[in-house]
């Protein structure tokens, strides 16, 4: 089974595929040497989470062949294509779409351009270095964000959800993709990426993880410009414009 971890940047998806990652890897699924030894694998994925760019049929359907009756986790923030709706659809493929309030997306967005800058890293996040820019960006991904939440298959999870009760949202995804753990064996896993764990890796945690942070972030005329600039998406996904 291909299972697709799409979010929002900057909304803890690194943090989600690991958990899922290391679920289907007790169940026989694909693990990270696997697949850079696969050719095929090797050249549709990019980096450490197995990222993946392109959402097209010929993409996806190589995935799903791949994938087989192993679990194969990537992720992607891409837009939701017509091809990935219909394979979900047909039960092919298992979407899991991780949201979070664009403000404080927007917020992480800029800290994480300057901490690239100062640490001279090449990335495309990196030109993301004002308010004007990073908003438009948002409102970019508030629209790809639309694409995935309409999917009725799709699992829905929200970021403030997830930082508030690890293990609660940890159990849905669990019951979502028919894999039975007891809640030992879920805490275990969710332990390993912890702060404090010998085995926790700085790139895989929230970033501040602070809800709400862009209150004190912004300044006023700052948060109108985006409550009203974002106020549809707000709206709709329970967040107060």
């Amino acid at each position: 089974m291909l299972i697709i971890i799409a979010s929002m940047p900057k909304s803890g998806s690194t943090f989600l595929y690991q958990l899922v990652h290391n679920l289907t890897l007790k169940e026989g699924g694909w693990s990270t040497e696997d697949i850079q030894s696969d050719e095929v694998l090797s050249h549709l994925l990019s980096g450490a989470h197995n990222y993946v760019k392109a959402n097209n049929a010929k993409t996806l359907l190589k995935l799903v062949l791949k994938a087989g009756k192993r679990g194969l986790v990537v992720k992607t923030h891409s837009p939701c294509s017509k091809a990935l709706k219909r394979l979900t659809r047909w039960g092919l493929i298992k979407v899991i779409y991780l949201y979070r309030d664009p403000r404080d997306v927007i917020a992480s967005t800029l800290d994480y351009a300057r901490f690239l800058k100062e640490t001279d890293q090449n990335d495309s996040f990196r030109n993301i270095d004002s308010f004007k820019k990073a908003l438009k960006e948002a409102e970019q991904w508030c629209e790809i964000a639309e694409s995935y939440l309409d999917i009725p298959a799709a699992l829905k999870v929200k970021y403030e959800e997830l930082v508030a009760d690890n293990l609660f949202i940890y159990k849905k995804v669990t019951e979502f993709l028919n894999i039975r753990k007891q809640d030992s064996e879920l805490k275990d896993i969710l332990s390993r990426f912890q702060p404090g764990n010998i085995a926790f890796k700085s790139n895989i945690k929230f970033n501040k993880g602070k809800v709400g942070r862009y209150r004190e972030y912004f300044s006023e005329e700052e948060q109108e410009e985006m409550n009203q600039t974002l106020k549809a998406f707000l709206n709709k996904w329970g967040y107060k414009s």
